[in-house]
């Protein structure tokens, strides 16, 4: 297994915290595709749950140690999280669930 880098120390906090929840300690953005949209908020809520939970990181889908790509899985759907530096004054990443028919 790769170590683990500064960049995914920062990821594993803000997904395991949920610092992208609106609030005082947000720091990161939360965007739905479309597919994600429409499959409803309690989906959506899931999938959050399983986002915060999620530790299967491996050499697959984790090669650099950056803890920013994972798959997640809704009513035998597969669903891909992605985590991204932005440079925003607002939020300094941003964290994308999608279908992969979405990309």
């Amino acid at each position: 297994m790769t170590p683990i880098t500064e960049t995914g120390k920062r990821n594993n906090e803000i997904r395991t915290r949920g610092l992208f929840a609106r609030g005082p300690d947000q720091v990161a953005e939360l965007i739905g595709t479309v597919g994600i949209e429409a499959l409803g908020q309690d989906a959506v809520n899931d999938l959050i749950r399983q986002l915060m939970a999620f530790e299967d990181f491996e050499e697959g889908n984790d090669p650099y140690g950056d803890r920013d790509f994972g798959k997640l899985e809704y009513d035998g759907k597969t669903v891909i999280f992605r985590i991204e530096l932005h440079e925003d004054p607002d939020f300094e990443r941003r964290i994308f669930l999608m279908l992969p028919e979405d990309l």
